[in-house]
């Protein structure tokens, strides 16, 4: 494929793909050089559907996450950062710029959280995506959990009444879908503790 009208892209960046040969063009790209930009395109979208990650969800290390994962699947080129900047320049003038990393882990709701994201993906198997969400769910119910020097979280006031007890409070004010997510995070949560001493850092 030495043209890049014969690069098909499918998956998320589909709508964005018509927008970046002509980019390309005006950039000077040959025929060869903007062909394999656009393969990277593709190879990129190809990567988000797999990770069910809207591009709009598109983060800084979602990118150097893909590109460890194109070195490893045996890729030769645009192989960094580098590489990858035409294309985001194109989405970025598209109106899709990457959404910014999570903050740094500091205090002990952010570190739970960071734990809680690590066992979703590495022992639930869950999609970067979806981890995004359960751990959009708790935080709110952990932050509710502080001792009163914020200093700590207070294990002792993580039961059965208390999740019940944040559910029947928050659950009412979100729609359906917000709702049912709650639970079924709460729900992770809940077991997880239960289960393992991942949380309370044991």
């Amino acid at each position: 494929m030495n043209h890049p009208s014969r690069v098909r892209v499918s998956g998320p960046l589909e709508p964005f793909a018509a927008g970046f040969v002509p980019s390309l063009v005006r950039r000077g790209y040959t025929p060869i050089s903007a062909a394999m930009q656009v393969q990277l395109m593709a190879h990129l979208s190809r990567w988000l559907a797999g990770q069910s990650l809207n591009v709009r969800e598109l983060r800084a290390t979602d990118v150097d996450r893909f590109l460890i994962a194109r070195r490893g699947a045996g890729y030769t080129h645009y192989l960094s950062a580098k590489g990858m900047r035409p294309l985001l320049a194109c989405l970025h003038h598209q109106g899709v710029s990457l959404a910014p990393s999570s903050p740094p882990v500091h205090g002990p709701v952010d570190i739970a959280i960071d734990r809680y994201r690590q066992y979703l993906l590495q022992e639930r198997g869950l999609g970067h995506a979806t981890a995004r969400h359960y751990v959009d769910a708790v935080r709110p119910f952990l932050s509710g959990r502080l001792s009163p020097d914020g200093l700590a979280l207070d294990w002792t006031s993580l039961d059965a009444a208390a999740v019940t007890a944040f559910v029947v409070a928050r659950t009412p004010r979100q729609s359906r879908s917000a709702a049912k997510m709650t639970v079924t995070a709460l729900r992770s949560l809940w077991v997880s503790c239960t289960s393992t001493a991942l949380f309370r850092g044991d």
